[in-house]
């Protein structure tokens, strides 16, 4: 008889510690009380200065940020947050423009969820930012052209600099890397890439994609490596910048 050698998901993750950013005190309470009765581990803190003077910051395996509408100080307390911290950033904020989402992802957010926030919404995306079944380092290192994925040290190169990715940004990398010139369907490279649970925030996967192409990319809208197959999805494969541009406009 087969035994269950591994504990139910929901028993896994909810032993993680969550740190919650909130200047709203009611809204704090509510998520901190709501988290807290699912077994999550939950530090709320209303303040950016008080934050990043707390060992929750560096010690949380999630970080739930609420920000206002967005500008250059929502943009300094996510980057702060994020250098210090360590942990993936879900950000809640207002819900605003497709170009201040935009924003948001390439300034580091690994999901962004908008306010009022749905607490079945908020639930899944924790779990997938938390159970990730390619967490673990597997010894794999691609390479293509100057670009290399390492992934038993979770590194990315170009011409031998890092390159800077959310968690988020890392796993649709490393993914599409490990089918290298197969078309994955959004769905299915979230699923493959972010977990189960990021189905429900399947609209950000451009703004993700946008944001690796913004650093990868020498003219982001001429891949070499990440082009989008209209009416498909997205297929990794190494082309001259030439070619990459050429293959777009046929799409």
């Amino acid at each position: 008889m087969a035994h269950d050698l591994e504990p139910p998901l929901a028993r896994r993750v909810n032993r993680a510690r969550i740190m919650l950013l909130e200047s709203d005190s009611a809204f704090r309470d509510f998520l901190t009380l709501t988290l807290r009765a699912r077994e999550y581990a939950v530090e709320g803190i209303g303040s950016a200065e008080a934050a990043l003077q707390s060992e929750a910051l560096r010690q949380a395996d999630v970080i739930l940020l609420g920000l206002g509408q967005w500008g250059q100080h929502e943009r300094a307390v996510l980057d702060s947050v994020r250098k210090q911290g360590g942990a993936p950033v879900v950000v809640m904020a207002p819900r605003t423009s497709e170009m201040d989402r935009r924003m948001i992802m390439q300034a580091g957010a690994d999901d962004y969820i908008a306010k009022p926030v749905g607490i079945a919404e908020l639930l899944a995306r924790i779990q997938a930012l938390l159970y990730h079944p390619h967490r673990g380092g597997d010894g794999v290192v691609v390479i293509s052209g100057n670009l290399v994925i390492d992934t038993a040290r979770r590194m990315v190169t170009i011409d031998g600099a890092d390159v800077d990715l959310t968690e988020a940004e890392y796993y649709l990398l490393k993914t599409m890397a490990l089918n290298h010139g197969q078309s994955l369907a959004p769905s299915e490279l979230c699923r493959l890439a972010l977990g189960r649970g990021y189905r429900l925030g399947l609209d950000n996967l451009p703004l993700l994609i946008e944001s690796l192409r913004h650093k990868l990319e020498i003219v982001h809208h001429q891949p070499r490596w990440i082009h989008t197959e209209r009416g498909i999805g997205y297929r990794f494969q190494q082309l001259s910048p030439d070619a990459g541009a050429q293959a777009e406009q046929q799409q």
